[in-house]
C-alpha cells in the first residue's frame, strides 16, 4: 500500500499534521470561544453571510472573476439576513425612512439649485 510509504516522508507528516490540528482543530477551537460571546442571532448573521466573505475574499486575493450569479446569490442572501433580522415591517419601515429621506434630499438640492442659478443671474 503506497500509504505506508508516507508515513516515512517528513514532509506529508508535517502537512498533514498542520492541516489536522492548526488549520482544522484550532480554528474550529477559536472559532467556538469567540462566538460564545454572540448572541445566537448575530451568530446566525455571521454564518449565513460566510459564502460573501470566502467570494469576496477570492475576488480580492486570488483575482476570482465573479459573474452575475454571484451578485444575485449575494443579494438573496443579504436580503434573507435582513428579513431574518428585522422581519417585513422593518423592511417596510426602511422603504418608507428612505423615501422620506430622498424627497428631502431631492427637495434642498432643486432649491439650491435655484437659488445658486438665480445668484448667477
Amino acid at each position: 500500500f503506497p500509504w505506508l510509504d508516507w508515513l516515512h516522508t517528513p514532509s506529508l507528516l508535517i502537512s498533514l499534521f498542520w492541516t489536522g490540528v492548526i488549520t482544522t482543530a484550532l480554528t474550529i477551537y477559536m472559532e467556538n470561544v469567540a462566538l460564545e460571546t454572540l448572541s445566537a442571532a448575530e451568530t446566525t448573521l455571521i454564518f449565513s453571510t460566510e459564502p460573501i466573505w470566502g467570494t469576496a475574499f477570492a475576488a480580492v486575493v486570488v483575482g476570482e472573476q465573479l459573474g452575475f450569479n454571484a451578485g444575485v446569490g449575494a443579494s438573496l442572501i443579504l436580503i434573507a439576513c435582513i428579513y431574518s433580522s428585522i422581519g417585513l415591517d422593518g423592511i417596510s419601515s426602511l422603504v418608507k425612512d428612505f423615501d422620506e429621506e430622498s424627497k428631502f434630499f431631492l427637495v434642498d438640492n432643486l432649491a439650491s439649485s435655484r437659488n445658486s442659478s438665480l445668484d448667477e443671474r
